[in-house]
């Protein structure tokens, strides 16, 4: 873990933006605090490496934003965001994360989130983002408008076909899917029916390949 309090910085300037950087990997933190420390109106005032340490950090220092990993190791980060908004209102979140699938983005937005980027967007356009969303703005680059755009026009799977379309990913015989689920034969057919319908896919194979690619579920 590493705690890196810059209070007395920004204490003096209520124009300062104070940002908690949470990252699970120190040289991606090593990076970003340096991009935005370099920044005169920014100022990370704390940096963790967990959602715990995320959310105790944030309950003691009230940052304006928060720049979060999606994925963490303990937690996710829509997770992390819904128990702080749960402490304060007051602040924006920029999520950010390796993969830009549906259902991550998805997930965070319904959190609460002001902000989802790839983390290989450019130095600019995370500052942009970062001023955007403390200014209460919210900043969704084309590609991750056009996939939560996408995402609200699809019919969505129920939690049952869910648990069913994550059984197909990890390979499941229909009679192995009746008894993990507790349902029977028949009822497993008629989700796997409806879940081809919503995918729009023809077989197991394609369910499976969607479902991974759009982050609906992955193999365990």
């Amino acid at each position: 873990m590493i705690h890196s309090d810059h209070q007395s910085v920004d204490a003096a300037d209520p124009n300062q933006i104070r940002i908690l950087l949470v990252d699970d990997h120190f040289f991606v933190r090593m990076g970003l605090s340096q991009a935005i420390n370099d920044e005169p109106d920014m100022t990370v005032v704390a940096e963790a490496d967990s959602g715990a340490l995320a959310l105790e950090l944030f309950q003691r220092l009230r940052p304006s934003v928060v720049l979060l990993d999606m994925h963490l190791l303990d937690v996710t980060g829509d997770q992390v965001l819904t128990q702080m908004r749960m402490i304060d209102e007051s602040f924006s979140c920029v999520l950010f994360s390796v993969s830009i699938c549906e259902e991550d983005i998805c997930r965070g937005a319904s959190s609460g989130a002001s902000a989802y980027l790839p983390k290989s967007v450019s130095r600019d356009e995370l500052i942009q983002a970062i001023r955007m969303v403390a200014d209460g703005g919210v900043y969704f680059p084309p590609i991750v408008q056009e996939i939560l755009e996408r995402s609200q026009r699809r019919p969505k799977l129920t939690p049952r076909e869910i648990q069913t379309l994550q059984c197909l990913v990890n390979g499941l015989s229909n009679k192995e899917i009746a008894k993990s689920l507790s349902i029977s034969s028949a009822t497993v057919k008629l989700h796997i029916t409806h879940v081809f319908e919503k995918l729009g896919v023809e077989d197991r194979t394609q369910a499976v390949a969607e479902a991974i690619t759009r982050g609906l579920s992955r193999p365990e």
